[in-house]
């Protein structure tokens, strides 16, 4: 019997003899009923005290732990990154320490991991020749009846029940997920891009993003463990110990377990049998090598948790009845990405479309005009914005076509046509840049924001070629200039770096002119011309 259980038992006993212990002025208490009611009492102390341990830290959810060493390395501007050792903590996601459940995780993953070592037997069945069930092949990866055999064995030995197949959901059936399962939404934020999969049983994972107000979109993974049945996943988190970890009860009275590092946040809820774990974590910024650059508050890691549902009460469904749901959220149109079925060329350094868009310049630039979405997030074409004009860069008689951004006055892209090394007919192609000098010099410029370095590389234009001649790295981590004449990726040693000053660089940027603006035009309107 599980200490919850107890805990439940004991709330149904009558409280009379609670009631008794304060009636003094009634009658006198025997002795041995006095020491009734204080065992009855002690041992109710004793298994709430049980309830809330395995709930107090993320310890008591250590499934094992290993150490990750990471060799000494150079980095992008050249500087040694010194070795580095960390602990790598998994964790279960249903279950405490000495619990059935995690006893049943500690010993399903032990066989797994001494199971089949070199993959002969995954190889062998890669595509379920050997016709696993479902239930076992896709949800816990069974690819041997023997390993479903122990599966077997294992659940019946700690009394819990397989899931049955995994289901999974796309972004645009987000209600699907809600009305399969039955349930009320999972936060009260406002929420876009919610996908992920469940089981027929209710347990499921969803990954989206969550808007507070007034703040910036987070993305949040929500976990939902139905206790009854073994779920087949576990957590991985690094610096268990570093985690600041409390307990805090939410306005509908849910205890929760908060945990916060550095910008991350990790809630997990017991409710009943059942298991809740969410994650979520505020944006870095851009610089890694700041971190954390907006850490994760008590109180803000409160204030997102009042957010949540803890209690969705998911119900059963069916494979039948979800494929029923489907027909009413049918998969929408996809746009192209952007650079799906292009090629770069290596030595010209040129992107060329292996498909329709790239036939024809009206095509391409088609293609460019629809590939704008309302996704902002994830679309940098802007194509309203974008002016172009037509100019020969390189002398040889044909013109190039040359896109800028209206509002913030810089490059985005040249387009050419000619047939590259690797290909057998005339191609559109195109190469981003950034800024285009006199010579004529095209220069583009790597955030440093982003990498924690920054890279400033200029290249000649001739032949309809690129030619990569000086690069410039900025590393924040050690507030320092480098420079590299030679350029050669082929090789380890082929870009050999000097250090410079900071005057330096400035000097050498500055040395480079800006071309004469061109009289551009509005894209849109380059199919009407």
């Amino acid at each position: 019997m599980k200490a919850m259980d107890i805990l439940e038992t004991m709330g149904s006993i009558r409280d009379a003899y609670i009631v008794e212990a304060h009636a003094e002025k009634q009658h006198r208490l025997s002795l041995t009923r006095v020491l009734l009611v204080a065992a009855i009492i002690s041992l109710l102390l004793l298994l709430v005290g049980c309830a809330v341990v395995y709930m107090l830290q993320l310890q008591d959810m250590k499934l094992d732990e290993v150490t990750i060493s990471e060799p000494a390395w150079s980095g992008p501007g050249g500087e040694e990154v010194p070795a580095t050792e960390w602990v790598k903590t998994e964790l279960s996601l249903q279950g405490y320490n000495g619990s059935p459940e995690q006893l049943a995780m500690r010993e399903w993953k032990a066989f797994q991991e001494s199971y089949d070592p070199d993959g002969t037997l995954l190889d062998a069945n890669n595509f379920n020749e050997l016709g696993i069930p479902a239930q076992f092949y896709e949800t816990y990866n069974c690819y041997t009846f023997e390993m479903a055999d122990k599966l077997q064995e294992i659940l019946d030995k700690y009394d819990l029940q397989p899931l049955g197949t995994i289901l999974h959901f796309d972004r645009w059936e987000q209600e699907l997920f809600y009305r399969a399962l039955r349930m009320e939404p999972l936060v009260s934020a406002d929420t876009e891009r919610m996908a992920g999969y469940f089981f027929p049983e209710g347990s499921f994972h969803t990954e989206f993003l969550y808007t507070l107000p007034g703040e910036e979109s987070r993305v949040a993974a929500y976990t939902y463990v139905n206790g009854d049945y073994f779920y087949p996943y576990y957590a991985v988190i690094g610096n268990l110990d570093q985690w600041q970890q409390w307990h805090y009860t939410t306005a509908d009275g849910f205890d929760l377990l908060l945990a916060t590092y550095e910008n991350a946040l990790r809630i997990i809820c017991q409710s009943g049998n059942d298991w809740i774990e969410i994650t979520t974590e505020n944006s870095l910024g851009y610089d890694i090598n700041n971190l954390p650059d907006k850490p994760m508050t008590k109180e803000l890691a409160e204030r997102i948790a009042d957010v949540f549902n803890f209690h969705p009460d998911p119900q059963p469904c069916t494979a039948e009845q979800v494929e029923a749901l489907r027909t009413d959220y049918p998969a929408p149109e996809q746009k192209p990405d952007f650079l799906a079925g292009s090629a770069m060329d290596l030595e010209t350094g040129w992107h060329w479309f292996t498909n329709e868009y790239g036939d024809s310049l009206e095509n391409y630039v088609q293609h460019i005009l629809d590939y704008t979405g309302s996704e902002k997030a994830y679309n940098d074409t802007r194509s309203d914005m974008l002016d172009y004009c037509l100019f020969d860069l390189d002398n040889d008689g044909q013109q190039e076509i040359l896109l800028k951004y209206r509002d913030t006055g810089k490059y985005w892209q040249a387009i050419k046509v000619f047939t590259p090394p690797n290909a057998d007919a005339p191609r559109v192609c195109f190469r981003y840049f950034g800024a285009l000098y006199e010579g004529p010099v095209l220069g583009w410029t790597y955030d440093e924001t982003i990498h924690g370095y920054g890279d400033c590389v200029y290249y000649y234009y001739m032949d309809a070629s690129f030619h990569e001649f000086l690069r410039l790295c900025y590393n924040t981590v050690n507030k320092a200039w480098q420079k590299a004449t030679v350029i050669d990726d082929s090789t380890d040693n082929g870009t050999q770096w000097e250090s410079i000053s900071e005057a330096e660089a400035k000097d050498i940027q500055a040395g480079f002119v800006p071309m004469a603006d061109f009289e551009m035009k509005p894209l849109m309107g380059f199919l009407n011309k």
